[in-house]
């Protein structure tokens, strides 16, 4: 008996019919036979039938198209023979008889004797005799020159059905004429009828006539070893040659054209009536093309004897679609079907070919079951022996599948079912007799339950011990972070006073430092509010308002104001700061440790913070710009507030030509300047150098900038005086928000307006960028005096090192050697390799470069005169200057010494300038570059669209032999079709000033291949070579 709340089962599975296994493996198994078949029909339709119709159909149509290939040549020929007597007519004193070599050149042209006739037939002049020449072909193969057509008895030539029509020819184009009876020799010709030109106008006509038995023996020739037979008719269906087989079965009475063929055999009718609709189709379209001329057709049929309307219609009808594309016919062939074929005896299939330029078509006619249709009968029994086969193994495998796999796997879901709750599923043992994968199954099974019931068991004891440890495990894991938090910010606190409060403002936990100011007994200041327990004297805002903004804000909290601590023990000026507690996993901080520190232990720091003022512009410096950021991030958190920092551009070249006290007369000039022009919008400090930061309160970053550009603008306006000379200056500016939601505010200020001036920089200076989040978070203030040991080091302890960057070079200038990149790199403390831009910018400032740059020259020069095979291998190194370079004295003295003492020719280096300000340098650069190409070395410089507008003018003056560009500038190039025409322009700007065009940072083989099909000169990049301590090494 089963169970007394056992759920009814229903028979076999307790399945629906549809949901059953079995019946779901049948309609797998016609899916599946749906889909075989329809592929099997694809594929042996693609595979197997269109293959071998492709193939047979191609090669029918080859046999044919060899009978085609010789008419065409035939057709050719005589048309090239016509051609080649008309110019010779045309260009003779007499055109009727313009040489005596006519028979030769014909017999030359045609050793075959294949064309019957040639006639030169001028136009005779208003009553003058008639001077025509002909020439035809006598039994023994001679041409003999006949003129009975210059009888007057004769009718005129001029009015014959093969000389009219040529007045409508284009000249050197034949105008095939139908099959006519030539009376003196008593045989079937076909003209090749050609005008006779001379100054645009039409002297005569030139005739090569081929007799139809020629046409018949060389159409049976090629057509002899093919099966079926073949036709060839003119332009108006009109019979011309026939194979053998085909006059066999006319019975020696051939007709005339293809509806009288059609009229003889019933099953050719269709064939008759498709090509003349295809006729008739093509006249349509010709009456509807520029070519028709009705009036033409009209004149044509009075000028001709014995020449109809019709007539008239067919001939200029095969003359004007020569000239239409819109009846043009296909070249390729067209495929007829014909119906028990009397010549044949059965199905056949036709393949109609035209003949070009003669109007001409042949007909190849062939039994089905020889051509491509047989493909479809071998198609058909492929697929019904395959779909028979793909049937019964369906049939067979899906009875395995039920024997096998059905049946037991049915017998074990009827076991299955009979279970109603999880407890007693685990209690089921199935049948595992059986020696497949069934049986595996079963075992499988069997063992995962008694597994399953040990680990039910032991889930239910962990589930009760995990209850009971989760709670103390939470507890234990929020004192943990809790007490981490709270050591890691005391670390550096020990002796202040601090203590641990709760998101409510209770006290929570003291150390001793606290704890001996409050003489209170432990368990009465625990869980006490912290303004209870700690009177502060001297803040605008009680305790629990600060704590309050620690805890929204998740970040430190310092009042910039010292306050009075009261307590028994004494008053106490302290600063306040409150450190949030935030737990691993939560948003939120759970507690604050307040820090009490008092100000008797910064005496030092106040003693720095009075001294925080620049001796050269008397500005506050660093430390007072951190102050103001953090009192504004305090006092007013709601607020927006900005801040810039002004970089003054080339102030090192300045310095240079004018000493280092007016630079430091300069720098507090424009300190007073930058003063009076902020006002009362902000405050001014000098952070070193020629930085100096605005802090801009109540203004946001656009406003800021608009602000900042005007005091940019102002500055570049203003003129100094020093030394009876007037200076002046232009300063680049980066503007960025104060971020309050920062952990370190004023060092990610500094940061990203550092950003935005470098970037001002990079965009051609005087200008003003504010900082977005596409520009480097990365970039800092570099540390000059680190860099300066380093910079020194290199040069004391030789910790340079050059590279060499391999230059591509176009295919014209290959043969002037190998070019190269000679670059540096400087070895820090710990053995790094720094590039040239990181200590570059820092050695500008410190006027350290020109040092730099004679290592790099001296250094190279020894490179390059140490092996002479080497040197004659290259063509140029690229030798980088600096600025402080250009204007240097003593650097001309120093480089002919350099060039005396190693040898190497100032042909093989070529110095490149760097980006100058020529208002203010151009006194100092122009000499400079007139000394270098006296010497003989090459310059390079900034290509001209790569500045800005107002810097070009001084740089034109210049005479350089290389322009660099960077390729970045020009990203989308390959895409951009604006990009591509300034590319184009680049460098057809330099080809106009005879200079060559070097493209530099080429990291995309895309964007090389771009460049060397525009015609670069140089290319420089990743692309191209990589840089290496392997100097002139050629490995790309």
């Amino acid at each position: 008996m089963s169970p007394p709340n056992a759920i009814p089962i229903p028979e076999g599975s307790g399945l629906p019919w549809y949901q059953r296994l079995q019946t779901q493996f049948w309609l797998l198994f016609l899916v599946l036979m749906v889909v075989l078949g329809s592929l099997t029909y694809w594929l042996g339709l693609v595979l197997i039938r269109d293959t071998l119709s492709a193939e047979s159909f191609r090669y029918e149509t080859e046999s044919a198209r060899r009978v085609q290939t010789r008419l065409s040549a035939l057709v050719s020929q005589a048309e090239t023979l016509a051609a080649m007597i008309a110019e010779l007519a045309a260009v003779a004193g007499d055109p009727a008889n313009p040489t005596p070599a006519i028979p030769d050149m014909v017999n030359a042209a045609d050793p075959e004797g294949l064309f019957t006739g040639i006639g030169i037939w001028p136009i005779p002049a208003q009553g003058q005799p008639r001077r025509s020449q002909l020439w035809l072909r006598s039994a023994d193969g001679t041409l003999v020159a006949r003129g009975d057509y210059n009888d007057p008895r004769a009718v005129p030539y001029t009015e014959a059905a093969w000389f009219t029509p040529t007045q409508f020819t284009q000249p050197h184009r034949c105008y095939w004429s139908p099959v006519r009876r030539e009376p003196l020799i008593d045989r079937q010709l076909i003209s090749c009828s050609m005008p006779l030109m001379r100054a645009e106008r039409m002297m005569g006509v030139v005739t090569v006539a081929i007799s139809v038995n020629t046409l018949e023996s060389l159409f049976e020739e090629a057509s002899q070893d093919t099966p079926g037979y073949s036709v060839l008719i003119d332009s108006d269906h009109r019979i011309i040659a026939a194979s053998q087989r085909l006059m066999t079965a006319l019975r020696d009475q051939p007709a005339a054209n293809m509806a009288e063929l059609g009229q003889r055999y019933p099953a050719l009718s269709p064939l008759a009536l498709q090509l003349f609709d295809r006729r008739q189709a093509q006249r349509s379209a010709l009456t509807r093309s520029p070519a028709y001329d009705a009036g033409a057709i009209t004149r044509l049929a009075a000028q001709t004897r014995d020449f109809s309307r019709s007539d008239a219609e067919q001939a200029t009808a095969q003359i004007w679609s020569r000239l239409g594309a819109a009846t043009q016919s296909s070249a390729e062939p067209v495929i007829s079907h014909i119906q028990n074929d009397p010549v044949v005896g059965g199905h056949a299939n036709a393949v109609v070919f035209e003949l070009p330029r003669s109007g001409w078509t042949i007909i190849k006619v062939r039994a089905a079951q020889e051509g491509f249709s047989g493909a479809g009968y071998l198609f058909n029994q492929a697929l019904v022996l395959t779909g028979g086969g793909v049937i019964i193994a369906l049939l067979l495998i899906s009875g395995a599948l039920r024997a096998l796999v059905i049946n037991p796997l049915k017998r074990i879901a009827e076991t299955l079912a009979l279970q109603t709750d999880a407890e007693s599923s685990l209690d089921i043992v199935l049948d595992e007799s059986r020696r497949n994968e069934v049986g595996v199954i079963a075992r499988l099974y069997n063992e995962r339950t008694r597994h399953l019931r040990e680990l039910m068991d032991g889930a239910l004891s962990m589930k009760t011990k995990m209850s009971l440890e989760s709670a103390q495990r939470r507890d234990l894991e929020r004192a943990l972070d809790r007490v981490r938090a709270l050591h890691l910010t005391t670390l550096g606190a020990l002796d202040d006073a601090w203590g641990l409060l709760d998101a409510e403002g209770r006290l929570v936990q003291v150390n001793p430092a606290m704890e001996a100011r409050l003489d209170r007994r432990q368990t009465e200041r625990v869980d006490r509010m912290a303004d209870e327990v700690i009177s502060l004297q001297g803040f605008d805002q009680p305790l629990s308002h600060w704590l309050r903004q620690a805890l929204e804000r998740g970040q430190a909290v310092e009042l910039p104001e010292a306050g009075t601590w009261l307590s028994n023990s004494g008053d106490l000026p302290v600063t306040v700061h409150l450190h949030p507690v935030k737990p691993a996993l939560q948003r939120r901080a759970s507690h604050v440790v307040l820090v009490l520190r008092t100000l008797d232990r910064t005496a030092d720091a106040q003693a720095q913070a009075q001294g925080d003022l620049s001796p050269v512009s008397g500005l506050p410096g660093r430390l007072s710009a951190e102050r103001h950021v953090k009192r504004l991030l305090l006092e007013q958190a709601a607020t927006s507030h900005a801040a810039a920092l002004i970089n003054l551009d080339r102030f090192e070249a300045l310095n240079v030509l004018h000493g280092r006290t007016a630079g430091d007369e300069l720098l507090h000039r424009v300190a007073r300047h930058l003063e009076g022009a902020a006002g009362n919008f902000g405050a001014v400090y000098h952070l070193n150098g020629d930085e100096f930061l605005v802090v801009l309160e109540g203004f946001d970053a656009n406003r800021a900038q608009v602000l900042i550009s005007a005091l940019c603008a102002q500055l570049a306006k203003a003129e100094f005086r020093w030394s009876s000379k007037n200076l002046s200056l232009t300063a680049s500016a980066g503007v960025a928000d104060l971020q309050p939601d920062a952990e370190r505010p004023f060092n990610l200020l500094l940061t990203q307006v550092d950003a935005a001036c470098q970037a001002a920089k990079q965009r051609g200076r005087n200008t003003t960028v504010t900082f977005t989040p596409e520009l480097s978070r990365s970039q800092s203030l570099i540390d000059n005096t680190l860099w300066t040991r380093r910079i020194t080091a290199g040069l004391q302890e030789n910790r340079f090192h050059l590279t060499t960057q391999l230059i591509a070079s176009s295919k014209v200038l290959q043969s002037e050697g190998e070019v190269f990149d000679m670059q540096v790199a400087l070895e820090d403390e710990e053995g790094f390799w720094a590039e040239p831009s990181v200590f570059m910018p820092v050695a500008e400032r410190l006027q350290l470069s020109p040092q730099i740059d004679r290592w790099i020259v001296s250094q190279s020069l020894v490179q390059l005169g140490q092996d002479p095979s080497r040197l004659a291998a290259i063509g140029r190194v690229r030798l980088r200057l600096s600025p402080s370079t250009v204007i240097d004295p003593d650097w001309l003295t120093f480089l002919i010494d350099a060039f005396e003492t190693h040898g190497v020719p100032a042909r093989h280096i070529c110095f490149e300038l760097p980006e100058l300000d020529m208002r203010l340098s151009q006194s100092a650069v122009l000499p400079f570059c007139d000394a270098m190409r006296a010497i003989g070395c090459h310059l390079a410089g900034p290509h001209p669209l790569s500045l800005a507008a107002a810097d070009r003018s001084g740089w034109r003056h210049l005479r350089l032999d290389e322009v660099v560009l960077d390729a970045s500038s020009l990203a989308g190039l390959q895409t951009d079709a604006a990009e591509r025409l300034m590319a184009e322009q680049a460098l057809q700007l330099a080809r106009v000033r005879k200079q060559r065009l070097l493209v530099r940072n080429l990291h995309d083989p895309e964007m090389l291949k771009a460049w060397q099909l525009l015609g670069a000169d140089y290319l420089e990049g990743m692309a191209v070579a990589r840089s290496t301590p392997i100097l002139f090494n050629t490995a790309r």
